[in-house]
């Protein structure tokens, strides 16, 4: 039965071959590529930030590598942040105190100024090359008010978007 179907095959590539002129045969085919995103943001500085003396509030503070974005991406992105509200907010017993949100500002790939934060988005990091896996450290400046600010926890969340180009 083998030897049958090899013979078989032999008679077939034989008659395929006797036929005149050349013969070709195209075939399509395609490949789908989903577009893949993924984004990492870890905090490596310790939170609060704080102000402990009166020197303190009369110097900024520049904490370098203050979080770490990890992005994974197939194709062109671009990282935005904002903050949830346009003030930091310290609530003590149904009390809210605020400090503006731009006295933060924050440093990543697309400028080597800082940028102060706001309640609409910035662009902070964009890609710069052909790697599917990128990390970058963002840099944190703090400027200390320019009047009295009462002591407490002034907070604020930040919220990071990828976005494909």
């Amino acid at each position: 039965m083998k030897y049958l179907l090899y013979i078989l095959l032999f008679f077939l590539s034989l008659v395929s071959s006797a036929q005149p002129g050349a013969q070709s045969h195209t075939l399509a085919g395609a490949i789908s590529v989903s577009s893949l995103q993924s984004m990492k943001v870890e905090e490596l500085m310790p939170i609060p930030l704080s102000f402990e003396s009166l020197s303190e509030m009369e110097t900024q503070k520049i904490i370098p590598g203050f979080c770490r974005v990890s992005i994974i991406s197939n194709g062109p992105w671009s990282v935005n942040v904002m903050s949830s509200e346009p003030y930091l907010i310290e609530r003590t017993n149904g009390t809210f105190r605020k400090i503006p949100v731009g006295l933060i500002e924050i440093r990543g790939n697309t400028s080597k100024d800082f940028m102060p934060l706001s309640n609409t988005p910035i662009t902070i990091l964009q890609s710069l090359n052909n790697l599917i896996s990128n990390s970058y450290l963002l840099d944190v400046k703090v400027k200390p008010p320019s009047w009295k600010v009462e002591g407490g926890s002034y907070k604020v969340n930040l919220i990071f978007t990828l976005t494909p180009e």
